[in-house]
């Protein structure tokens, strides 16, 4: 119904890529995302939705990866992308498999009316990643406002408090959106948190 919504991607398909000499062409890391969101509450003013994303590289790792590389010996073929669609699911322990997905999770609060075109969100989310894979981990705090067609949205972006984890590049970052509508008045259907 329209309280829930789920929703796949698989990004980044396709070949090796090179700027100048093919010979040092790169593999795009292919990126599975799954999506969940549902609207917890809802009425004529209010509504409640929490979203949670996993994403997970579908990409040859090698025998590097695991510790396990010898290189007085000729290095294997890495696999090719269409292989490791498949592949990447399965090359390593189940419990490595889970470690190797990203979570995150948010809450979305909505308050106003579309009927009197003035809307104000709330919005928290947090991103996980696993020690063994790069271990981020932060928090985003946000807020937005709808008027009639335009739109303003901000969100704050934290690791600090997460003591002794890495910090993540983007630490203490705030960002700003500015929408304007055209001809119609911006949706704010609730969805992913903004900032995540």
């Amino acid at each position: 119904g329209n309280n829930f919504s789920i929703g796949f991607n698989l990004s980044n398909i396709g070949p090796k890529i090179y700027y100048i000499d093919q010979a040092q062409a790169d593999p795009i890391p292919t990126n599975f995302r799954l999506g969940i969101a549902a609207r917890l509450f809802e009425d004529d003013y209010n509504s409640l939705t929490y979203t949670v994303d996993f994403s997970k590289l579908l990409v040859d790792k090698g025998e590097a990866f695991r510790g396990t590389v010898d290189t007085t010996q000729t290095q294997k073929k890495r696999k090719d992308f269409y292989e490791t669609i498949f592949t990447a699911w399965f090359d390593q322990s189940f419990g490595e498999e889970l470690r190797d997905i990203v979570s995150s999770m948010g809450l979305e609060y909505w308050y106003g009316s579309e009927a009197e075109g003035f809307k104000f969100a709330l919005r928290a989310g947090f991103f996980y990643e696993d020690p063994s894979y790069g271990n981020r981990k932060f928090v985003t705090l946000g807020a937005g406002i709808r008027y009639d067609s335009y739109g303003f949205d901000f969100s704050y972006i934290t690791t600090d408090v997460f003591k002794g984890a890495e910090n993540h590049p983007l630490n203490n970052t705030l960002r700003f959106s500015l929408l304007i509508g055209w001809g119609s008045q911006p949706k704010t259907t609730p969805g992913f948190p903004r900032g995540i």
